[in-house]
């Protein structure tokens, strides 16, 4: 069990790290939008309707962690609105500015995402434009009645900018908590059904050794393709650059375990129909076979390490090992080996 254990530790340990910045993450994310509304509500007993422009801007920031990638994210915008508010005899005409910021804090480990609940504050002005009165045609009752409406508005304006705070909260958070989860969940399926569904068909086991939250404001992954009878990286990674947005080291173990994993040791067949097989191995039906691979090629793989990859002095070297190459009935060639850089 010590020698297993070791083993594990040395020479199956992650074959492929990943490092993002915060600044590429915040490239990454979709550019603002302004939208439209229209307006129709009640507030205080009053009638309000118009028209708003509602501008976003999304940041993420990340925070610290030794076993986990933690982040808030925050929505930052703004509210513009021209109402018209309705009550009894008077109508009023208002401009008005609603600044929001919603925080959200996001969890990744190995167990899976992981968010918080949304937080959000508001700071709203408005500018009382106009009003007028349904008496205001009246020589002295007309001046009456709009000195009464005014102070009873401004009577009422604190208890309104309140009410009306609170729903710009909530609706800020409802909309930010829903966006957000339909972001990760579709996030999420894609991730699993373009690259960890194929990987385990292939049973790689693809598993996260270590994910981390840097000082930096950087995001480290360090992931592991080995099935339970194949090797893993054995050497320290080289340190990626400090200005790095985002940088990609991949071992050659991890190339090589998916290559031996695609059993193309021994296999005897059409050029056109391998292609096809290691298209669908990865479940990548959208994959076409271009025009230019003939049909009448058959290919007979060599028995052990048909395919491998090296990875020396700063380039990938492929060596491909066939036992039989024949194109149609008169050329045949047997047991040569290809190589590129």
């Amino acid at each position: 069990r010590l020698l297993a254990t070791q083993l594990d530790t040395h020479y199956r340990n992650a074959n492929i790290r990943i490092a993002m910045s915060q600044q590429m993450i915040n490239r990454l994310l979709p550019n603002p939008q302004s939208t439209e509304e229209s307006i129709d509500d009640t507030i205080l007993g009053a009638r309000v309707s118009g028209k708003s422009l509602t501008s976003t801007m999304l940041k993420v920031f990340l925070i610290p962690d030794k076993k986990q990638w933690r982040m808030g994210v925050q929505a930052s915008g703004e509210v513009s609105s021209d109402t018209e508010t309705r009550r009894r005899a008077a109508t009023f005409h208002n401009k008005g500015s609603s600044r929001y910021t919603v925080n959200k804090d996001l969890l990744v480990d190995r167990r899976g995402i992981r968010v918080g609940r949304a937080v959000a504050e508001t700071d709203i002005e408005s500018e009382l434009l106009g009003f007028e009165t349904a008496f205001d045609s009246l020589p002295v009752v007309g001046a009456m009645m709009r000195s009464f409406v005014r102070n009873q508005y401004n009577s009422q304006a604190g208890q309104a900018r309140t009410v009306y705070e609170n729903r710009v909260s909530r609706r800020a958070r409802n909309q930010f908590d829903e966006e957000i989860t339909n972001q990760l969940v579709n996030l999420e399926d894609r991730f699993q059904s373009r690259y960890l569904s194929p990987l385990k068909q292939l049973n790689l086991s693809p598993m996260a050794v270590d994910l981390q939250t840097t000082t930096s404001s950087r995001l480290i992954l360090r992931y592991r393709l080995a099935g339970s009878k194949q090797m893993a990286a054995h050497t320290p990674r080289p340190r990626a650059p400090g200005d790095s947005l985002l940088s990609i080291q991949i071992h050659e173990s991890a190339i090589n375990n998916t290559l031996q994993n695609l059993k193309l040791d021994g296999k005897r067949t059409d050029l056109r129909s391998l292609y096809r097989d290691i298209a669908e191995a990865f479940d990548r039906p959208d994959i076409t076979i271009p025009e230019d691979i003939p049909a009448n090629v058959i290919v007979a793989m060599a028995d052990h390490e048909a395919v491998r990859v090296r990875f020396e002095n700063g380039k990938v070297n492929l060596r491909i090992h066939l036992k039989e190459l024949k194109s149609g009935t008169r050329h045949k060639w047997r047991n040569f080996i290809l190589t590129a850089s």
